[in-house]
């Protein structure tokens, strides 16, 4: 027979034990509560988990992103006409060094916009602003002293300047004598003088590194050194 205390304690149905009573209903409101409570927390910390991890991709992937762009290579294209017309596409990688013929005709412009002076100041200026980039730091020194001694600038809005190039030749594989004649005349257009004058330039061929660098010389075509002379 059993005890006394199993004839008194409540049958266990269903899994019910004495272990497990009722409830009471502020404990089942509070139960409630902090099981909501729990799953917003856990839900919370998911999202806050999740919101890190795209920080941290975004940083990676903008990191990558940066790297790559400093790697960015500027490959000009240029398209030329050949003998017969027709328009070729030339590709700078391949034809990096520039011929005879285009260093004559860079020389011809760089002459042309030293030597010559219009009646618009303002064109003056951006030929000027041009020049100094064709120059390494021991020609662009040169060019500094002979715009003082013929007081360059100073002409500007007194008097104009033609040039008619004559003669580009190369000296050596790296230097060319240019001949040409200028005439000044004044603002009134009467002839003031005329006269010819003579240059020797040394060139080297430095690439450009950068898209405005490219643009503004695309042979990267620059003066090492140079003299010019009034001929008697």
């Amino acid at each position: 027979m059993g005890s006394t205390k199993e004839h008194l304690a409540p049958p266990n149905h269903d899994g019910y034990s004495p272990d497990k009573l009722p409830l009471n209903p502020f404990e089942q409101a509070e139960s409630m509560y902090f099981g909501v409570m729990g799953t917003f927390r856990k839900a919370a910390f998911n999202w806050r988990l999740m919101a890190f991890g795209l920080f941290f991709l975004n940083l990676v992937v903008t990191g990558a992103f940066a790297y790559e762009t400093t790697k960015i290579k500027v490959v000009p294209v240029f398209f030329e006409k050949d003998s017969s017309g027709r328009v070729e596409l030339m590709d700078i990688e391949k034809n990096r060094t520039p011929t005879q013929r285009q260093i004559e005709h860079f020389l011809e412009e760089f002459v042309d916009k030293t030597r010559s002076i219009t009646r618009d100041d303002v064109e003056n200026r951006k030929k000027w602003e041009k020049v100094y980039t064709y120059l390494q730091d021991s020609a662009a020194n040169r060019m500094d002293v002979y715009t003082t001694n013929d007081k360059t600038f100073d002409r500007w809005g007194k008097e104009l300047c033609s040039v008619n190039i004559k003669v580009v030749a190369p000296v050596t594989e790296n230097t060319y004598q240019v001949r040409w004649r200028e005439q000044v005349f004044g603002i009134d257009g009467r002839l003031k003088d005329s006269y010819n004058m003579t240059a020797l330039f040394t060139v080297d061929i430095i690439p450009g590194k950068t898209l405005s660098e490219v643009k503004g010389n695309p042979y990267g075509i620059s003066i090492k050194d140079f003299s010019w002379r009034r001929e008697q």
